[in-house]
Formats: structure tokens, sequence, C-alpha cells
């Protein structure tokens, strides 16, 4: 799994010499007396390979309980911060890609874990990337702490509408809805927003395409909703498609459609990710009926173990070492299949909820080496199929998810809050709170593409 990092060094002052040939970040943060540790900040790629670079500039929050302790801004490769801390527990959060050209960033002093950053009026949003962790600094020791970077952001590639009647004055598309805002703590606020793209008319007349490429925030609930909304000499129509979640932070989307006089607007979308995130295709037609999603296929419900006619992994299969949870045939030879670890952490809860980030962070990171990417924390969705099908788990010899008290942890779709759920219970989306038995079960979303 790729991943971007930012890599945080803990040394005494005498070591900072080494690095005398670096450029150097001043530090601006000397409001600690007590100071007696050095926090040294480098930002770095994981690897090498297309779209795999850290967005620039990046800023560095560093917390203390509910204080932030220091603020720097690295804005390129080459750049080294440095930061004198007094020993003791900090939360560190970094968001790259806002700049203060196009975002407004709050003063260390005005800080929190919750402060919204902001676009200034008329920009436009930007390749948003952030991460957090937890950092323990101790006086006289050396101590490193990595950060993996994650896009917080999909990007809008074009839409293009062709075939559309000469008399057409106007074209629209809208995706709802939409996270409004992303926080210093890395999470999202704002759970109504609209994006909407004006489309202009193309040389030929009937073709209408995007104008630029534009980053989005991704949807705030499991379905988003596209709208094309087409205006001619008789009015306005709209036509409307609901994504059934496949919108994703991370992905690259483009969107394609065919009007014709009978049916409306056929639209054909395709969502392309790094390496790291894998690709899928979606596809989806509008009529002058409504809408209805075509090459969707099985939803991954069918009988555990059965050889699947298309040279698909089925579900209750074990696929390069991970139990099949669910298969979601998109085309003849592609389909999408959730994986459930072969393997559970215990314990990812801590009063804490920095900590319990770390912790949970930390869990996924030890997949770096798996030959599947894209390892996350299940979705209230796929925990719900979990929570009927997990005797099929361990009939396929995978690890049983049955114990006393034990408990899994998935995302509420609502408020992308961490919830738990009980094995052999009644799965209900609010679930429990977390607690020291919970688990962590990650499950990953693969394509894969039938011989």
């Amino acid at each position: 799994m790729k991943k971007l990092l930012i890599k945080l060094s803990l040394m005494a002052l005498a070591v900072l010499m080494l690095f005398g040939c670096e450029k150097s970040v001043p530090e601006k943060n000397e409001e600690n007396n007590n100071a007696n540790a050095l926090l040294q900040v480098q930002t770095r790629a994981g690897e090498t390979g297309e779209d795999v670079t850290v967005s620039y500039p990046v800023n560095v929050y560093v917390f203390q309980n509910d204080q932030c302790k220091a603020l720097q801004t690295i804005s390129d490769a080459e750049q080294t911060l440095s930061i004198s801390l007094g020993e003791g527990m900090y939360t560190v959060y970094a968001i790259g890609g806002a700049s203060e050209e196009e975002y407004v960033l709050p003063d260390q002093d005005e800080a929190t874990a919750t402060t919204v950053i902001s676009l200034k009026e008329g920009k436009a949003l930007t390749d948003l990337m952030a991460a957090m962790s937890t950092v323990t600094l101790t006086k006289g020791e050396t101590n490193v702490l990595t950060l993996g970077m994650e896009r917080k952001v999909m990007l809008l590639q074009s839409i293009t509408i062709s075939h559309l009647p000469t008399s057409t004055t106007a074209v629209s598309v809208s995706i709802a809805p939409l996270w409004q805002n992303l926080t210093i703590g890395t999470t999202f606020t704002g759970a109504q927003e609209t994006a909407k793209m004006v489309l202009t008319r193309q040389d030929d007349s009937q073709t209408w395409k995007s104008s630029a490429a534009q980053y989005l925030l991704p949807p705030s609930a499991t379905t988003a909703t596209i709208s094309v909304s087409v205006t001619t000499a008789d009015g306005t129509k709209s036509y409307s498609y609901n994504t059934s979640g496949k919108l994703e932070a991370g992905y690259k989307i483009t969107i394609e459609g065919t009007y014709t006089e009978s049916a409306g607007v056929t639209l054909t979308g395709t969502i392309t990710g790094e390496a790291w995130k894998g690709e899928r295709t979606i596809r989806f037609d509008f009529d002058e009926e409504g809408s209805s999603e075509s090459d969707g296929g099985d939803d991954g419900g069918g009988d555990g173990g059965e050889t699947n006619p298309t040279g698909f992994p089925a579900v209750g299969d074990v696929y390069e070492g991970c139990y099949v949870l669910a298969v979601n045939t998109l085309s003849a030879t592609t389909a999408e299949v959730t994986l459930l670890s072969p393997t559970e952490h215990v314990p990812v809860y801590d009063s804490n909820a920095a900590i319990m980030q770390s912790l949970i962070n930390s869990a996924l990171a030890t997949y770096s080496d798996s030959p599947i990417s894209g390892w996350h924390v299940p979705t209230a969705e796929e925990m719900a199929i979990l929570a009927t099908g997990y005797a099929g788990v361990g009939e396929a010899g995978q690890k049983p998810l049955t114990g006393t008290n034990k408990n899994y942890l998935f995302v509420r779709t609502s408020d992308n809050a961490y919830r738990s759920h009980t094995i052999g219970m009644t799965f209900t989306e609010d679930g429990n709170n977390p607690n020291a038995q919970t688990c962590l079960r990650p499950m990953a979303t693969v394509t894969v593409t039938s011989e």
C-alpha cells in the first residue's frame, strides 16, 4: 500500500547540527520555558509512482491536551521543521495542500482540533491531505514518529454530456450531499454541501463540457445524488442518480452522458484511484422516468463458497489470504470484492480520542506489506453484512469473530463516529460505545478482473 509519509524525529540539540546542510524553518514557538526536547519534522513521499507526492504547503499543528503548543509550515520537501517542546505527550495534526492564498488558516492561539480550515471567498478546493498521531517526547532521548498522509478530496476530472438538442441553453451537474469543511483534527464538518458544475457548449453545439477539473470533499452520506439539469426552450428537466456510496476521497471521477430524445440522458461514470485505492467503474442511466443503475450485478449476498461462473471470487471464498465478504459485479470482466482481514487488533480503544485514533492508525499500518491495499475501519454497511454472515468466516478457516464480550469497531454513517457491534446481536447503525474489549477487524475493497 502506497503511503505518503511525514517523518518526525526527536533529537538532542547537539544532534541537530548534523542537519546544517538542509533548509530549515525558523522556530516560532518559544513559549515553553521548560523546553527540553526537539521535535524535528521532515516531509517526503513514501514511495515513487504517479500521483504519489505530498501536497504542499503542510501545516503542522502540535497539541498538548486541548492547547496548540506549536504551529509550523513546511513549504517543500527540502525543508526541515524544528520545534522545542517540553517532555510529555502531544497530538500532531498535519494538513497538506492548504495555503494562505486559498484558505483561512487559524493562528496558534485560535487553533483547536475542531477549527475549520475554510476557503476564502472565490477560491476553490485544492488537493487536501491530512494525517494525525500522538507522540511522547522524553528528555534526552531520540523519538521517531511517522504519519501517513491521506488524501481527503475527490477529483472530478471532467463531465461531458453529448448529443443534446441544439436548442439547449444551459447544462449543469450537481453532487450532494457533500462534506463542507475539513478541520485541523482531520475530520469533516458540514454535512449538506452541494457542488454544482456548470457546463459550456462546445463547437458542435450538441456537446457540453465542464470547464476544468475540480476537487470535492467526499459525500457526507452513504448515498450521494448526482443530478443533471438540462434547459431548452421547453423548460428545464433534471435527471438524478443515487451513487450507492461509490464516491470516496482519493478517487478520480469522470462522468460522460449521452442524450437521446426517447430516453433522456444516459450517463457513464468512471472512478479511477491511485494504486493504493484501486479502481472502480460505475454506470448509471437517466431517463424521463427517473434513474436506475446498470451493470450493477450481485451485491454479494449469494451462497457462500459456490463457484462464481464469471471467474470472480465468490462470497465465502478465501482470496489473497482474506475472507470474501461481498462481491459486486460491475461488468462481465470486473468486480468489486470486499475482503475481511484474517487478523484483528485489540485493544483499539482509549478514552482520549487522539490516542484511540493513533491506536487505529498503528493497527492499519501493520498491513503496509500486504498484497491488498486500502485497509480501513469497516463502514456501517460493511459491518451489517458481517453481522449476518460472520459464521462463514470461521467455516472458511479464518479467525472466528465470536467471544465473550467481544465487539468490533465500525464507522457510523451519519457522523463518522466510531461505534462497536457485538457479533451475534442484532446490528443497528447506532451500535454501542467502544470499550476495552473492542477489536478492529479491517476490511478492504479491491477490484478483480476475470481471466
